[in-house]
């Protein structure tokens, strides 16, 4: 499930379930819904540093291989119909 932009979100779920919510970058939280018709869930960021790639997620200290940064104003004056192109 995803949530909507200001992060909230409905669902259906038994009353004895427990919910894993999780985000990238962040500590993944286990919440028990027993008794309970509304919650409100605070994620912690994690301590180690996480780079998104083209294909997953990984740890800093996992990663191997070349990474850059690109900023948006390298954008700017570029004509291409797709970003992959601006790349």
């Amino acid at each position: 499930m995803i949530s909507e932009l200001d992060g909230k979100f409905s669902i259906k779920v038994y009353p004895s379930a427990h919910l894993s919510v999780s985000y990238v970058g962040m500590i993944t939280k286990t919440i028990s819904v027993k008794g309970k018709s509304f919650l409100n869930i605070t994620l912690t960021k994690t301590l180690e540093e996480v780079v998104v790639v083209g294909y997953g997620t990984q740890k800093w200290v996992n990663l191997t291989g070349v990474i850059s940064t690109v900023s948006s104003k390298e954008f700017i004056d570029r004509s291409a119909s797709t970003a992959t192109h601006m790349l």
